[in-house]
């Protein structure tokens, strides 16, 4: 054995004794843990206090779930605010609620990271892409406060590390025990529950579906991960039908939030020319095939 050992290779053959496998595992999950710690120190330097914007929308929403404020859209990703309502239920409405979310996605970003680049390469890729996400300044900036889009990042990374992990682990087979099956479900739930957070992660959907097209997966594995992920969906609708008599309230309310800023601007001129001001994404939607044309 040399001090490059660790950084060999990951080779996840079917055939590859467990005990084989274990003490290879402990270094990745003792390079893993390193990651976390680097995190953590360099976290430190970047804690953002709780911001009067998104970030406080979203804790006070998850306080009063399921009524939720304006603009209703922060409160309708359930994805986001129901794990904050745990906390607050575990810490009190407190900075320990308001930071948890935030902190535990990250060290799951981290995770996925590294082992999307063990699986994809080697040792050594997954601690270089650990160490570049780690360290990137408007990373760490985010990292500490209570918005969705890293939450949902690191979901959708999660579920491509874990397709790929599946894939390498049994290869493509029709026949599925158990445990390939509970997977490729959680793997749609990955899915989902990113849709559940930011709704906009969908235009990131392709990555995970090119993954799938080519591994070239069975058609097993693609109804399993669309039962998760439609389990999601689901919980999306019932959750609007219950409490706010539509299924589609979350959709409406994506539709009609108010248009960025920065896209009004940019498109200032013009609109006033046309005589159109878009105040909902819906507006932007509408208006821009007119400008275009």
């Amino acid at each position: 054995m040399t001090l490059l050992d660790p950084l060999l290779p990951l080779r996840l053959e079917p055939a590859t004794p467990r005990s084989a496998q274990r003490p290879r595992l402990l270094y990745d999950w003792l390079l893993v843990a390193g990651l976390v710690f680097v995190y953590a120190v360099l976290q430190s330097a970047f804690v953002h206090h709780p911001i009067m914007s998104d970030q406080l929308h979203y804790l006070v929403d998850a306080n009063t779930l399921p009524d939720i404020s304006f603009p209703p859209h922060h409160g309708l990703r359930i994805g986001l605010t129901i794990p904050v309502w745990f906390f607050i239920q575990l810490f009190d409405y407190s900075e320990a609620a308001y930071y948890a979310v935030p902190y535990l996605t990250m060290v799951g970003l981290v995770v996925a990271v590294y082992w999307l680049g063990r699986l994809l390469d080697s040792r050594a890729a997954g601690v270089i892409s650990g160490v570049l996400l780690v360290a990137n300044p408007l990373v760490l900036d985010e990292a500490s406060q209570l918005l969705p889009d890293l939450p949902a990042a690191a979901l959708l990374t999660g579920a491509v590390t874990l397709l790929l992990w599946q894939w390498r682990r049994a290869r493509v087979t029709t026949t599925l025990t158990r445990g390939d099956r509970v997977v490729l479900v959680s793997i749609g739930l990955l899915l989902g529950w990113a849709y559940l957070i930011r709704e906009f992660i969908v235009v990131w959907f392709p990555v995970a579906l090119v993954v799938a097209v080519v591994l070239r997966v069975p058609r097993s594995w693609w109804r399993l991960i669309a039962a998760g992920a439609g389990a999601m969906v689901a919980l999306e609708l019932l959750w609007g039908l219950v409490f706010f008599g539509n299924p589609f309230a979350r959709i409406w309310a994506a539709l009609h939030q108010p248009a960025s800023e920065p896209w009004r601007v940019v498109q200032r001129e013009e609109l006033i020319a046309a005589g159109e001001i878009p105040n909902t994404h819906l507006d932007m939607l509408t208006a821009m095939p007119r400008n275009i044309w």
